[in-house]
C-alpha cells in the first residue's frame, strides 16, 4: 500500500517537472541582499532572468544515430549467429563421416573375422606386379588386429583422433 502512495506522488512530481518555466526575478533588497523568486516584490526594483528550457526528450538526431548503431549491431550479431551455424553444420558433418567411416571399418572387422574364423579360406593380395600371391595366416590375423586397433582408435566415443 505504501508503494503505491509512494509510486503515486513520484509520478505527480515528474509530472509537474516536466511543465513549462514561469518567470524567475532577481531583486536586491534595503540591506543590499540579494533575493530569487517567482513573484516579484512590489516596490524593489526587479530584474527579470530568464530562464532556459531543458532540452527536448526527444532528438531525432540522436535517435537516428541510435537506430543506426542498434541495426550494425544486429547485423553484427546475424553474422555471428550464422558463423555458428555454419561451424555447427560443418561438425555435424564430420560427425557423420566419423560414423560412417566406423561403420565401414567395422563391417570389413566384422568379414575378415567371421572369414579368419573359417578355417579353409585363403586370401589373396597383390604383389608390386599385380599378380595374386596368398597371404599366410599370421599375416592376416595382423591385419584383423590393425583393423581392432582401428575401430579403438576411431570409433570410441572418447576418441576423435581418426580422420
Amino acid at each position: 500500500m505504501k508503494l503505491r502512495i509512494f509510486h503515486g506522488l513520484l509520478l505527480l512530481l515528474l509530472m509537474s517537472a516536466n511543465q513549462t518555466f514561469g518567470d524567475v526575478y532577481k531583486w536586491t533588497d534595503e540591506e543590499g541582499k540579494i533575493h530569487y523568486g517567482d513573484k516579484p516584490p512590489t516596490g524593489d526594483p526587479i530584474e527579470r532572468i530568464e530562464v532556459k528550457k531543458p532540452p527536448p526528450v526527444y532528438d531525432e538526431e540522436l535517435e537516428q544515430e541510435r537506430r543506426e548503431k542498434l541495426k550494425k549491431l544486429l547485423e553484427v550479431y546475424e553474422e555471428e549467429r550464422e558463423e555458428k551455424r555454419v561451424q555447427r553444420e560443418a561438425e555435424k558433418e564430420k560427425w557423420r563421416e566419423r560414423i560412417k567411416h566406423c561403420e565401414e571399418i567395422r563391417k570389413e572387422l566384422n568379414y575378415q573375422e567371421t572369414m579368419l574364423g573359417r578355417g579353409n579360406v585363403v586370401v589373396y593380395e597383390q604383389d608390386e606386379e599385380g599378380n595374386p600371391v596368398e597371404v599366410d595366416r599370421e599375416k592376416w590375423a595382423e591385419q584383423i588386429e590393425e583393423l581392432r586397433q582401428e575401430v579403438k582408435k576411431c570409433c570410441d566415443k572418447r576418441y576423435i583422433s581418426c580422420a
